[in-house]
């Protein structure tokens, strides 16, 4: 296993060699590495309709904060990751929708107080989420100060897979119910775009598993779920 680990290096420089030998295959990959930033904000873009509709209401119905603040911990490990590693088209993308996490974030938790009274658990869940977004910034501040790339990526790997496969969690449902109303259609494509992206760009341009892992299960995970939306439609039989 070390001396797979330690040959991957290798391995990748020697495939984007033979990949990347004819001119339509380096045009390309230069294309994805340009859309995929652009598609990483298109996704980070995908709820607010949602929050604007949140807004108008003021009121959160049953949505969770949580896919927010998970959102804004994925983003400022992966913006402080790319800082380290000296590269805009990973941090720059991320930085912004970070910014658009603590955006869906403070809205979110602004409608939801102004809708009704929230119990306990609820203002405690919020405080949680609250406290650990904080907790993750700091911890990706010290990162940086120490320049601990490595274990930075390693965090932002595991929380990245970790989204992707969330929408999964309907499964039962959507099979159960047979209808795969629960999976959101734009919001699948484009980050099934934005993976896609990613896997081509950190593959043969960047040569970072950290990029190719969480982006390539995401592109299978977006696959799956596309699967199910075709097969199930949105309607109940």
């Amino acid at each position: 296993q070390t001396m797979i680990i330690e040959q991957l290096p290798t391995f990748l420089a020697s495939s984007s060699a033979i990949t990347l030998s004819s001119a339509p295959a380096c045009a390309f990959v230069g294309l994805c590495g340009r859309l995929a930033a652009p598609a990483s904000l298109l996704v980070s873009a995908a709820p607010l309709p949602t929050m604007s509709k949140i807004k108008s209401d003021n009121d959160v119905g049953s949505l969770p904060l949580l896919p927010y603040s998970c959102m804004a911990c994925n983003c400022i490990l992966w913006t402080c990751y790319g800082a380290l590693r000296h590269t805009p088209s990973i941090w720059m993308p991320n930085g912004v929708s970070f910014l658009l996490a603590l955006y869906y974030m403070h809205s979110f938790i602004d409608s939801a107080n102004e809708s009704s009274a929230r119990s306990i658990d609820e203002n405690r869940s919020f405080m949680l989420q609250i406290g650990t977004v904080g907790g993750i910034i700091a911890a990706a501040g010290l990162a940086f100060h120490n320049d601990c790339s490595e274990a930075v990526g390693s965090a932002a790997v595991l929380l990245c897979m970790a989204l992707f496969a969330s929408p999964l969690s309907t499964l039962k449902t959507v099979i159960e119910t047979k209808s795969a109303a629960s999976i959101p259609l734009p919001f699948t494509l484009a980050s099934l775009l934005a993976c896609f992206f990613w896997s081509v760009t950190g593959f043969l341009e960047l040569h970072d598993m950290n990029v190719i892992l969480p982006n390539f299960t995401g592109f299978l995970f977006g696959l799956a779920q596309l699967g199910l939306k075709l097969r199930f439609r949105d309607d109940v039989d």
